[in-house]
């Protein structure tokens, strides 16, 4: 970890104001979530790739945890909101570690991160019920094995394809990862946090929509919510991907296109000081 610059201490200061900001703003419900504070999912999930692309793993991962503490220690707090703090920081040390792409902190990592957040799906007991439910997860993995350092050096190539290129891959990895973990708090806090009648409320819902679509009658388990909405949740991700590619490229052409280097162990800020 390299000590940081005048640049980057302002940069970590402006993405966790903005962290901030946004994980304010209403949210997309989550089906069977706490009704109060931290049931939602937060628009702040499209920076999370960015901060890692533009400050490296280290700087990202202070600033997404900064930014959401803060916004987590604005009333009303709950526990539920607590608990998905890392979640981003996790996301934006995964995108800085892809597109950093240097020796200690490279792909590797990120694989290995993403791995365990996808085998502990499967120690869960939801994940028993509902074992296909991570194919999007999978599918983020498999892209990492796939393109391994390619991502670092597209995102570093001089040629825009390769970087609006690199920057999707970097993003949706990062907003897939950010999602399992969510998962898995989610899980974690059934009848402790989230409330058993929120559960019954949810599987009722599962049960009527799935009745009026024409579907089997679902089982009841709550592996039936997560299947019912994957559909929604890659809608929601994909979404996701695109806008942080969009917004991902648009500060790289700000800060430094035409103006960075071709060496992939740097992030994008450290290069122009």
């Amino acid at each position: 970890m390299v000590k940081p610059t005048t640049k980057q201490i302002s940069l970590i200061s402006i993405f966790a104001a903005l962290i901030a900001m946004v994980t304010r703003l209403p949210g997309i419900p989550i089906l069977g979530g706490p009704v109060q504070g931290g049931g939602e999912i937060k628009f702040s999930v499209v920076l999370y790739p960015v901060i890692g692309i533009m400050l490296g793993p280290w700087m990202g991962l202070v600033a997404a945890f900064l930014g959401n503490f803060i916004a987590w220690i604005i009333p009303p707090t709950t526990i539920f909101g607590l608990l998905t703090i890392p979640a981003g920081a996790i996301a934006a040390f995964m995108s800085g570690c892809i597109s950093q792409g240097s020796v200690k902190l490279d792909w590797r990592i990120a694989a290995s991160i993403l791995t365990t957040l996808n085998a502990l799906w499967y120690l869960t007991p939801v994940g028993l019920e509902a074992p296909f439910y991570p194919i999007l997860h999978f599918v983020a993995l498999a892209i990492i094995l796939l393109f391994r350092n390619r991502i670092s050096e597209y995102l570093h190539s001089s040629l825009r394809n390769k970087i609006v290129l690199g920057t999707a891959l970097c993003s949706y990895i990062t907003v897939m990862a950010d999602h399992m973990f969510g998962n898995l708090v989610w899980i974690s806090s059934i009848g402790l946090i989230i409330s058993l009648r929120a559960i019954r409320d949810a599987l009722n819902m599962v049960g009527i929509i799935s009745v009026k679509l024409g579907f089997s009658v679902p089982s009841g388990s709550i592996g039936d919510i997560f299947m019912l909405a994957l559909p929604i949740s890659a809608v929601e991700r994909i979404t996701y991907t695109f806008a942080a590619t969009f917004l991902g490229v648009s500060l790289i052409r700000v800060i430094g296109w035409g103006r960075i280097s071709t060496s992939v162990n740097t992030p994008f800020i450290e290069k122009d000081k």
